[in-house]
């Protein structure tokens, strides 16, 4: 019996994550009433993931998206990284990879840069993981594999509690 609640469970899992995300007009909007007007987490999290599992993920939702994330970054961390990569995506035909910022001019990296490390500062995984990749391959920044290091040993996840 257990050896087919294995394969059933993996079949569950993995299923519910590759189903599309479909939401109804109304939805949507309201969504995004509580964005803006409620800096609500869990539907600026719904509406990235609906966003980004649209087959017609195009400028629009892009640029959506990015007025999004600089709306609601100090209350939800991963938005810092949002905005890195959904800038990008615009500046690149909607093709995201975080070397691309070299092909922008130095302000616009300047910019970008700020985001990710104020997304670093609050221990954002992603931030950190690209201005470390940055610093130990030299991107943007001098080549520094010590800053590479503190920054790939900063502590991310909250410390477990010990029980007595």
């Amino acid at each position: 019996m257990k050896f087919y609640l294995i394969p059933i469970s993996f079949f569950v899992l993995t299923s519910c994550n590759l189903r599309e995300i479909n939401y109804s007009d109304d939805e949507i909007k309201l969504m995004k009433r509580n964005i803006v007007n409620h800096k609500d987490t869990i539907s600026y999290a719904d509406y990235d993931l609906y966003i980004s599992n649209n087959n017609d993920f195009d400028s629009i939702y892009q640029n959506e998206l990015l007025a999004y994330s600089l709306k609601i970054k100090e209350v939800y961390p991963n938005a810092y990284y949002d905005i890195f990569s959904n800038f990008l995506r615009i500046n690149n035909d909607g093709k995201f990879s975080p070397n691309d910022i070299l092909k922008l001019a130095k302000p616009e990296q300047d910019l970008l840069i700020y985001y990710l490390e104020e997304g670093a500062k609050k221990k954002q995984e992603y931030c950190v993981d690209v201005l470390a990749k940055f610093y130990e391959e030299g991107i943007y920044f001098d080549k520094n594999l010590k800053k590479s290091d503190s920054l790939t040993n900063i502590n991310i996840y909250p410390m477990e509690v010990s029980r007595p």
